[in-house]
């Protein structure tokens, strides 16, 4: 029953990763650092599911904490945080795989 339960788990982490795929996320990566980007695909290693970002960077699909459709609604999201204020931020790529950063 273990197995099943493990089992449910890796496809439903599966189908929520897949249905990132093009959209915009922010979370934390493995090291425990802030990320933000677009999802170009999925993966699974040792039982746990990741997302890949534009930029490579993976970030397993439990630490992710905001999904958007657009970049546009991710940075209008982020620029609407009073919190950042004053602070030097890096809030996703360009079509480049450029960093996007500065004070806010």
């Amino acid at each position: 029953m273990t197995k099943s339960m493990q089992a449910m788990r890796i496809d439903s982490q599966l189908q929520a990763g897949t249905n990132m795929i093009g959209k915009y996320v922010s979370g934390t990566d493995t090291t425990g650092a802030s990320i933000n980007g677009m999802v170009k695909r999925v993966s699974q290693s040792n039982g746990e599911v990741f997302v890949e970002l534009a930029d490579k960077r993976k970030v397993s699909v439990g630490n992710i904490s905001n999904v958007w459709n657009d970049a546009n609604s991710m940075y209008q999201e982020i620029a609407n945080s009073s919190n950042v204020i004053g602070m030097w931020v890096e809030c996703g790529y360009d079509s480049a795989a450029q960093p996007i950063k500065g004070i806010v």
